[in-house]
């Protein structure tokens, strides 16, 4: 690197292995600040501290992985110039990743489907979700790592491993629009004016409050029952958790103003014969 005539080879050697040590040092010590400014310009660029909070475990962990990188190389750059050979190391590093990952198969699992969500964002902490495995709603109540925990309507708190989440369907009830639809069906008798029971069944459903005004009334004449024509009435609320409140509030307003329009609810009834053997 220098001239340095007036020192013995082996001293020359020395320093100028001394000098590469520190060059390669330097230059891991400012990729790593590099790496740790962008790291925190992109956190300060996030929106939100909610967004911030969510992602700071990625981008921790992206962090880690660059710098790792930047460790690997400085280091295998020293090997290379010392002359030592750095195959063989590679391969024992090789050998113990593999061994290390085929173990813990199903953490590394959880934990890189609990970055995918934090990323990717299917739900956040908060929302009102519906997970293939659970087969009910809960509320999330946090999302970790390895696991993310939801507290059902029963209050219980279940933990379901990332992996498990990333491998069933989710149905969001909050996000990105929390408004939920509720139906039900009743049944009226045949000879009734469908147009007239239409009229009536809109304004009863209307006239319940938290009925959103904005959204459609939808009502479908379904099919020829037995003994009744069936139709199907739709409506919006404000949120999935109003259902079954707002569900029996409909169905006694219906059942009151089509009362009073004198609307007949058929009553099924049954003809026994009885025969008898003489």
């Amino acid at each position: 690197f220098l001239r340095l005539d007036f020192l013995s080879e082996g001293m020359r050697t020395n320093f100028n292995d001394l000098i590469f040590v520190s060059i390669v040092v330097t230059i891991t010590v400012i990729a790593w600040q590099i790496i740790r400014f962008l790291a925190l310009r992109y956190e300060q660029s996030l929106e939100s501290s909610d967004d911030q909070r969510k992602l700071s475990p990625v981008i921790i962990t992206i962090q880690r992985l660059a710098l790792s990188v930047v460790l690997i190389v400085a280091f295998s750059m020293l090997l290379t110039h010392f002359g030592l050979d750095i195959s063989i190391i590679a391969t024992i590093l090789i050998i113990a990743a593999f061994v290390i990952s085929f173990g813990a198969q199903d953490i590394l699992s959880d934990i890189l489907s609990g970055y995918l969500i934090l990323i990717d964002q299917p739900f956040r902490v908060g929302d009102a979700i519906r997970v293939e495995e659970l087969d009910k709603v809960g509320r999330v109540i946090d999302i970790g790592t390895r696991s993310t925990h939801i507290k059902t309507g029963d209050n219980r708190e279940v933990i379901i491993p990332n992996s498990k989440i990333g491998q069933s369907s989710v149905v969001n009830y909050t996000y990105p629009d929390p408004r939920f639809r509720v139906e039900t069906e009743i049944g009226v008798a045949y000879g009734t004016d469908i147009e007239e029971m239409r009229i009536v069944i809109e304004k009863a459903v209307r006239s319940v409050k938290g009925v959103l005004p904005d959204k459609p009334v939808d009502i479908y004449y379904l099919k020829f029952g037995d003994s009744a024509r069936m139709v199907r009435v739709r409506w919006w609320i404000d949120t999935y958790r109003d259902e079954k409140r707002m569900l029996d509030k409909v169905n006694a307003a219906l059942e009151h103003a089509i009362d009073e329009a004198g609307i007949e609810l058929p009553n099924i009834t049954y003809d026994l014969n009885v025969k008898k053997n003489e």
